[in-house]
């Protein structure tokens, strides 16, 4: 079976637009990941109080952290399968 696949690299070509399309997705998924963060504090601020305020606030880093570097490991391994041949 013949795969083909289209690929990227980074050593050819013109390396400013590769690294904006390299940094665009992480970008925006950043800010979704800060929005999301910002909408949970406003709902909860106006209908739960000042308590669960903090709560949401103190654990919003934690939780940025731990999708950042899930997504990192995620990604991490790609390589190591791509490079990998039948």
């Amino acid at each position: 079976m013949n795969k083909t696949s289209k690929t990227t690299l980074m050593t050819e070509g013109s390396i400013w637009k590769k690294i904006i399309a390299f940094a665009i997705p992480l970008f925006l998924g950043n800010l979704f990941q800060q929005l999301y963060n910002t909408a949970d504090s406003l709902i909860v601020g106006n209908f739960l109080g000042s308590e669960a305020l903090a709560a949401v606030s103190s654990s919003g880093s934690l939780i940025f952290l731990l999708v950042g570097f899930f997504n990192r490991r995620r990604c991490g391994h790609r390589p190591v399968l791509w490079s990998q041949t039948d």
